[in-house]
């Protein structure tokens, strides 16, 4: 058993106690949603701006967290998100947390695993790069 899934299940169970009913941001600040489901298989969010559900597998948080390990990408060494919806433009970080048919969830799986205390997100900065790392 890896350390990204020990961490995750650790926190899974808690994911419904802090973040169910709290309006979250995307890591450019560019929209928001809301966790409204947890399962022992994933989440459900809704986004606020479109009133649309999005469910997103407990693996797509998982495979977050181990890119963010087995990568070094710590706070001295953060990792550039790049999330796209193009499986072929995104950065690996958003392509570890989905396979090439999944829509892009980077976006939400992120700011979730922040409001855990699992990582942490340096929102767009000057030159439109928004930034991750795992918090130790």
């Amino acid at each position: 058993m890896g350390i990204a899934k020990l961490a995750l299940d650790g926190v899974w169970n808690h994911i419904a106690t802090v973040c169910h009913g709290v309006e979250l941001n995307t890591p450019a600040d560019k929209s928001t949603f809301v966790v409204t489901e947890v399962r022992p298989d994933g989440i459900a969010i809704t986004f606020k701006s479109k009133e649309s559900i999005m469910n997103i597998g407990k693996a797509a948080f998982e495979g977050a967290l181990r890119y963010l390990l087995e990568h070094g990408h710590h706070a001295g060494a953060p990792c550039e998100i790049r999330s796209s919806s193009s499986y072929v433009d995104a950065g690996p970080l958003c392509r570890a947390s989905r396979t090439e048919k999944e829509p892009r969830n980077s976006t939400y799986v992120l700011p979730i695993l922040k409001e855990m205390g699992l990582v942490g997100i340096e929102p767009r900065n000057s030159a439109g790069v928004s930034t991750a790392w795992y918090i130790a």
